[in-house]
């Protein structure tokens, strides 16, 4: 059990985390409590552990994945009080998947497109992509490479949130003199 907001859940785990708010006690008589907007509506609400507020999310309490804004607040009697702001991003669970499910980011699909685009072997699909809003036909070469070079160092600096995010080791060197 953690201290603090997870950032990233599975649709379908239980994730517990405990709160300690030495301003708002649970045993004082307050209650944290939660609640995420973005595709669905989730409201939550902690069971006192001590003077700590425990928050569960149980299989059936968040079941549509996508990235959820997230408010923490204390609330007794007629007071309440907000203490926490952010993001939750729930991602899909792969026993709920479907054949053709296609885990690549939005940069890993991009660059695949352009790459086979560059190479000669892209599907009508990949001949018109749309980023950012934008609709590329037939773009030159030159744009073409330019673009999947951005897209290239997003997908890097997705790869190393995800190896911090898992302990592992980013592959970067640091140097430095005293």
């Amino acid at each position: 059990m953690d201290d603090r907001e997870p950032l990233e859940i599975t649709v379908g785990d239980t994730v517990e985390w405990t709160r300690a708010l030495p301003d708002y006690p649970a045993d004082d008589g307050w209650v944290l409590k939660y609640a995420l907007r973005g595709p669905a509506v989730v409201n939550l609400q902690s069971e006192a552990d001590g003077s700590a507020h425990k928050i569960t999310i149980t299989t059936d309490t968040l079941t549509v994945h996508g990235t959820y804004y997230t408010q923490g607040y204390v609330e007794k009697d007629t007071e309440r009080h907000t203490v926490y702001t952010g993001r939750i991003k729930a991602n899909p669970s792969l026993t709920e998947a479907i054949a053709g499910y296609d885990g690549r980011s939005h940069a890993q699909r991009v660059i695949d497109a352009i790459e086979a685009i560059i190479e000669g072997r892209a599907t009508k699909d990949q001949l018109e992509l749309q980023i950012d809003g934008r609709r590329l036909v037939r773009t030159p070469l030159e744009e073409l490479i330019r673009i999947r070079q951005k897209y290239r160092h997003e997908l890097a600096a997705q790869v190393g949130r995800e190896k911090r995010r898992q302990g592992r080791g980013v592959g970067r060197t640091v140097k430095f003199r005293l």
